[in-house]
């Protein structure tokens, strides 16, 4: 009897003590943000990541009214700015990129950090990845590519992430509809890929097709195939793998997340922000002649996204035998 009574009185006593909190949540929510904040990006300045969440970044300033600064952090297929970022204060003024890289982190890195460490705010979208090889190659097409791969197994170098990056799973999807074996040489990201191939240390690259659109527009690079289920806007001329005889299809998202601990109360506040610079008509026809494709979604649904995802890229990194720390 004297046990169910102080359990009461705990009881009451955590309620009275949140209500009491709630002013001071809410207050603190209505003055923020009230200082700068912080846009970390896992991947080196240059990138279509880089460049993308450079131009979210001053249009957020503008919709909160304060500096919004962009970090790189690269390293480790995206595992050193997850890390960073887990390790950041959560208070709002800290948020990050992040993409599948978070799921390769959380299973793949002797450093795992957990899907469950981040706070999904936004989904950005997604890009398709692209078989591109310079114009200097022998391989015209597709077809001449995969003839030569397949008489040379793992003779061709390919530019891409480190394992589980996107453009590295974009090589294994590759080498598994196709039947061929490269060499991959993985970079820390993007923009080191596209400059290996374009400086001929590499044969061909997976990177997503935004990166070389202005290589392949003045003709420096050659694109074989586009890993999507369409063709894209902006190089309509090229045919994806799926119209040329492969169920190739690969690319990569891009999500904005806080750290785990960051208040309901915040996290709704950069959501509302976030959405409103991701809708805004002005950005959305910058980022669409760049190549990017918006499609913006809110907290709910990119959690669930990130779960789906979990799933599947879990599956093809257990098949691959890259799983360093198994689900439980």
């Amino acid at each position: 009897m004297k046990s169910n009574k102080f359990k009461s009185i705990i009881f009451l006593t955590l309620v009275l003590c949140t209500l009491m909190m709630l002013p001071m949540l809410n207050a603190f929510a209505s003055d923020f943000p009230s200082s700068g904040i912080e846009l970390m990006v896992p991947w080196p300045a240059g990138g279509g990541s880089d460049i993308l969440m450079r131009s979210i970044a001053q249009y957020l300033e503008k919709e909160l009214g304060v500096n919004v600064v962009v970090i790189n952090k690269a390293g480790g297929g995206g595992a050193v700015g997850l890390v960073y970022l887990k390790n950041s204060k959560p208070d709002g003024y800290y948020i990050g990129m992040s993409s599948s890289a978070m799921i390769q982190t959380a299973y793949c890195s002797t450093v795992a950090t957990p899907i469950e460490d981040y706070e999904p705010i936004v989904y950005v979208g997604s890009d398709d990845a692209a078989l591109t090889v310079g114009t200097d190659s022998p391989w015209k097409t597709l077809e001449d590519f995969i003839d030569a791969a397949k008489k040379q197994p793992g003779i061709i170098n390919n530019a891409n992430d480190t394992p589980g990056g996107a453009s590295h799973l974009a090589a294994l999807v590759l080498e598994g509809k196709t039947g061929i074996e490269l060499n991959k040489i993985p970079y820390a990201g993007f923009a080191p890929s596209v400059a290996a191939l374009a400086g001929m240390h590499v044969d061909s690259t997976t990177v997503n097709l935004t990166e070389v659109i202005e290589m392949y527009k003045a003709e420096k690079f050659r694109i074989l195939g586009v890993f999507g289920n369409n063709r894209h806007f902006l190089v309509p001329e090229i045919p994806t793998m799926i119209e040329q005889g492969y169920d190739v299809v690969s690319g990569a998202w891009r999500i904005i997340v806080a750290p785990k601990g960051t208040p309901d109360e915040l996290l709704n506040i950069l959501e509302k922000a976030l959405l409103s610079v991701l809708n805004n008509p002005e950005l959305l026809e910058t980022l669409h002649t760049a190549g990017y494709n918006i499609d913006p979604h809110g907290r709910s649904w990119t959690k669930e996204f990130v779960a789906k995802e979990d799933v599947k890229l879990y599956d093809i990194f257990n098949d691959l035998d890259m799983v360093v720390h198994p689900k439980p």
